[in-house]
């Protein structure tokens, strides 16, 4: 008798669901100008931003914190003296460069990596100052911080990496001049030349006319008079004199002058004010004719 064995075999198909291999950007970094000058004439400048990456493709985003203003209303400080500017994605100076939470998805720069392996994309920003009017003389400076983002834009994203150091800075030079104008008149600039007449010439009589100096930084006053303080007679050797009061009090003027500046603050709008007076002196004996004398004013910084 034959004994039959039937072996029944059950195949079973196990399909398992391996999830592709993922790879992240492995080195996303970022490199920019650390230092920009702005010109005197405070045009705007401009800063690269290079992002870099190897490995799989990604998306990022790039940052810059707001700096020692504390807020995306930039300043460049010197003391406690500041200079507003701002730092922009474009041209049409627009789209002020913030950090999250507060940017916008238009106030930060943004783009993607499609290969895998190395690549790199630059930025170019501009930075603007704000101002037009004269600051105090010195150094003014700003840091921000650049911070890239391993992601889409998104308020909630992770920072992948911070680099410290982007010095924006301006010189602001010395700049001074003066304006000669009529008693209470207001700076004129390129006015430097101030006409008093006395016709007649009489002992005591008087003439004004205020002196004003626009400065940003501390200065003297230097006076000289040609014939020192002295009227001269355009034809002899004979005078007749006078004296020169600057905010009422009398200046010698037998050589050159020096006043140190009478302010501690930097008027430069519309200028320190020296009321100026001219008073003539003994005219007795005096030959007709016309007397005329040149007084020169002088700035210098300190």
């Amino acid at each position: 008798m034959q004994t039959r064995f039937i072996l029944t075999l059950t195949l079973f198909a196990l399909l398992s669901l391996i999830p592709s291999l993922i790879l992240a950007c492995t080195d996303l970094r970022a490199t920019s100008v650390t230092n920009l000058n702005l010109t005197e004439s405070m045009a705007p400048g401009s800063i690269t931003i290079t992002v870099q990456k190897t490995g799989a493709p990604c998306d990022f985003f790039v940052t810059l914190t707001a700096g020692g203003s504390g807020s995306f209303d930039r300043k460049l400080f010197n003391g406690a003296e500041f200079i507003p500017y701002n730092i922009y994605r474009d041209n049409s100076f627009s789209a002020v460069i913030k950090d999250i939470p507060e940017a916008g998805p238009g106030e930060v720069l943004t783009g993607s990596f499609q290969k895998t392996g190395d690549e790199s994309k630059t930025f170019t920003v501009l930075v603007k100052a704000l101002t037009s009017s004269l600051k105090p003389a010195g150094v003014y400076f700003d840091n921000v911080s650049l911070k890239i983002y391993r992601s889409a834009y998104s308020t909630t994203a992770p920072v992948a990496k911070t680099v410290n150091g982007i010095r924006t800075s301006y010189s602001q030079p010395v700049v001074q001049s003066l304006s000669l104008v009529d008693a209470g008149g207001a700076f004129q600039q390129g006015d430097t030349k101030q006409f008093v007449s006395f016709n007649p010439l009489r002992e005591g009589a008087r003439q004004s006319f205020d002196l004003l100096i626009r400065s940003n930084s501390n200065y003297t006053l230097k006076v000289e008079s040609q014939n020192a303080g002295k009227l001269k007679h355009a034809n002899l050797e004979r005078f007749v004199s006078y004296s020169l009061e600057i905010a009422g009090s009398s200046l010698p003027l037998n050589g050159p002058t020096v006043v140190n500046r009478m302010s501690s603050r930097y008027d430069t709008t519309t200028g320190d004010r020296y009321p100026m007076s001219v008073k003539i002196g003994a005219t007795r004996g005096a030959l007709a004719g016309k007397y005329n004398d040149y007084i020169t004013f002088t700035v210098e910084a300190n």
